[in-house]
């Protein structure tokens, strides 16, 4: 079964703790010329969104990005975590289509627990395949070129 935004959105309702989301916005530095400016919080822990993951790992895009342009923070955490799911358990070309996701999202992903749980686990495999690509070709290139220059 395929989760809705708005599914999971009352579901992350139910689990707001107000208490938790005022420490929060200060934690995170939410306050005017800070550098997350405008988050809301509602007061979940990663640990609690991750556990919601677990159970609606299988949405589609579409869902996951009206939560991720949702200017409510752990709406936000969520999306990403499930993308970071996808990424993980996908084929080469989900894999590359969500990368392609994140780098033009980046404005969504404004706060370093965001950067921290998601871009190791999905950007930095991309680079990182990427720099192999490069190193190989260079050296490679460099292999031929001592054997030319040695003929």
């Amino acid at each position: 079964m395929c989760s809705t935004a708005n599914e999971i959105r009352q579901k992350l309702e139910h689990l707001a703790d107000a208490e938790r989301a005022v420490k929060a916005q200060r934690y995170f530095k939410t306050g005017e010329g800070d550098y997350a400016e405008g988050d809301i919080f509602i007061g979940i822990t990663t640990p609690v969104i991750r556990s919601l993951v677990k159970e609606h790992q299988f949405m589609k895009i579409s869902e996951l990005l009206q939560l991720l342009h949702s200017p409510i923070h752990e709406e936000r955490m969520f999306a990403l975590l499930v993308l970071v799911t996808q990424f993980e358990k996908g084929t080469e070309n989900d894999k590359e289509n969500i990368y392609q996701l994140f780098i033009t999202n980046t404005q969504w992903i404004n706060n370093w627990d965001l950067v921290d749980v998601t871009i190791p686990k999905v950007v930095g495999p991309i680079l990182l395949k990427e720099i192999k690509q490069y190193f190989t070709h260079w050296r490679n290139h460099q292999y031929s070129g001592k054997k030319e220059l040695q003929s």
